[in-house]
């Protein structure tokens, strides 16, 4: 991996500057390298543009998760710093990341640059970076925590002119993006970060993307395994209590916590698939959200109850004449287990145990890159989660 800064003096910054050092990288590249030892061949490829912006000291985090991505989605990764308010920086660092797979498969590599901007010169960053995004390929937009024009909670004390100047960078960079990727389990207010991502997300060919989304995968193909067989579709059917419980987030202990997204976008595709049509929005009482839902032959409740964090069970109930309960609980962090229960009429339940494959956050931006079009399937439970949490948000 070869890397440079582009232009020492911050102010002095510009494209020309940075598509200079990049000639001048790949150029280094060829011919012959120490003791006239020839280079094995690099082979230049790129499939799209990553734009990753972070706050918060995560810029390493961000960069080392794009260079993983690289290897396996050949791109240009730009990695934006903001930092609203203190000082007045900008500067730019390039690198080539290069990957050998191994004979007889080239060596590739791909660019990435890290743009620290703070203060008045974040007006500049649109102006440096859409210049540099490779033309006729795709663009995603990863955007972490919150976003700048959504609510904070009353307690951060945080100053609405702060975020201005962050705020015109993600428009200026949606309306060049194919899609936008945020993370709603690291937002302090997830639904009213949400409701602004979808609005901000609407024009663009790919939409919204949730990383919070991505997680809750394995939880969905279970329930669908567990319903499949014919007994439980009827059960289904009949089912009159949801009750998911989430972990506490970063927002534990605080005087107004985040929402339980990942257990409200859960409900909201099991809602979605089954057609059953939110009663009004939802009431908080003590830690729980409750939810009612309408559908063909009566009525449903989800319940909610935990923080931002992920999910850690899913119990499922349907009484009358032939009752059926479903529980599936995650028995342990890191590479989980769940324990699933299932009982059918009034027999002795039926215990078994499956695996929850969790993937870290650059497993799930490269299955976004997988994903063609607008994600339906999302855009069915946002809706029903922005309905359900209309007014709390």
């Amino acid at each position: 991996m070869s890397e440079t800064r582009v232009a020492g003096a911050p102010e002095r910054v510009d494209v020309g500057a940075i598509e200079r050092e990049l000639h001048r990288l790949w150029s280094s590249l060829d011919g012959e390298g120490a003791g006239g030892t020839a280079v094995a061949p690099v082979t230049r490829i790129c499939t799209l543009t990553l734009l990753a912006v972070v706050r918060e000291g995560r810029v390493a985090e961000a960069a080392a998760i794009a260079e993983r991505l690289g290897a396996r989605y050949p791109s240009r990764s730009i990695v934006l710093d903001l930092t609203p308010g203190a000082g007045d920086r900008l500067a730019a660092e390039i690198a080539l990341n290069c990957h050998a797979p191994g004979s007889p498969r080239p060596t590739v590599c791909c660019e990435q640059l890290i743009v620290s901007a703070s203060g008045r010169s974040l007006a500049r960053v649109p102006g440096l970076v859409l210049p540099l995004l490779v033309p006729d390929l795709p663009v995603y937009v990863w955007w972490s925590g919150d976003l700048p024009f959504a609510p904070l909670p009353a307690a951060t004390n945080v100053e609405p002119a702060s975020s201005e100047p962050e705020a015109d960078v993600l428009r200026r960079l949606a309306e060049v993006a194919d899609v936008l990727i945020v993370d709603s389990s690291a937002m302090r207010r997830p639904a009213a970060g949400l409701r602004a991502a979808v609005a901000l997300a609407a024009p663009l060919s790919g939409g919204l993307r949730d990383l919070t989304w991505g997680r809750l995968t394995p939880w969905r193909d279970l329930v669908v395994q567990i319903f499949d067989p014919a007994p439980m579709r009827q059960a289904l059917e009949r089912l009159d209590r949801i009750r998911i419980r989430t972990e506490a987030g970063a927002d534990a202990g605080s005087a107004e916590p985040a929402d339980p997204i990942a257990g409200l976008l859960l409900g909201g595709w099991m809602a979605g698939r089954l057609g059953w049509e939110p009663a009004g929005p939802a009431r908080r009482e003590g830690g729980v959200l409750r939810a009612l839902f309408w559908r063909d032959g009566g009525g449903l409740e989800l319940n909610v109850e935990g923080g931002a964090g992920p999910v850690l069970s899913i119990d499922c109930t349907a009484g009358g004449a032939e009752p059926c309960a479903v529980s599936l609980t995650r028995q342990s962090a890191g590479e989980s287990s769940v324990r699933i229960e299932t009982r059918l009429g009034r027999g002795r339940p039926r215990t078994t145990a499956a695996g929850l494959a969790l993937a870290d956050d650059a497993a799930l931006i490269g299955a976004e890159f997988e994903v063609s079009g607008i994600d339906h399937v999302l855009r069915e439970a946002l809706e029903i989660v922005l309905r359900v949490t209309e007014g709390s948000s």
